[in-house]
């Protein structure tokens, strides 16, 4: 999942930082309208001792319409939460924005690790998983 806007509720936007997103948000805090923000957000939903399946999170630095902790929160909950020894994993760029503008050579290396982590969870590399070994998905700088 790339750049999740996960948790609605628990983590509001700053004016000075997403103007737009805040005022979207902001009106969907008025008491009447927030059951169905709550309703919505996924970072509510997770519930221990869940056998969430694996879960491979992305996030950057540099987004400025999702906060980057929206990504870390729920890596972590899941985590904590899940019973099925699958991986919660959070890939995370320190120079990734939101979307647009990366290298070519950036998009197929962002491409590659997601294959590569729907491959091993279908099956090529099982046996790390079920060993309680998660592949590490980290790219080299340069």
């Amino acid at each position: 999942m790339r750049v999740p806007d996960l948790d609605m509720v628990g983590l509001l936007p700053l004016p000075e930082q997403q103007p737009a997103r805040a005022a979207g948000v902001r009106r969907c805090l008025e008491a009447e309208q927030f059951p169905f923000l709550y309703a919505y957000s996924p970072y509510q939903k997770v519930r221990p001792g869940i056998r969430y399946p694996a879960v491979l999170l992305s996030t950057g630095d540099a987004d400025t319409r999702v906060p980057p902790l929206q990504a870390r929160k729920m890596t972590a909950r899941l985590q904590a939460a899940t019973t099925s020894g699958w991986p919660v994993l959070l890939r995370y760029d320190t120079k990734a924005g939101h979307a647009g503008g990366r290298p070519i050579g950036k998009i197929v290396e962002d491409e590659s690790l997601e294959l590569a982590f729907l491959v091993q969870q279908l099956g090529n590399g099982a046996d790390a998983v079920s060993e309680g070994r998660a592949s590490v998905l980290e790219s080299a700088e340069p």
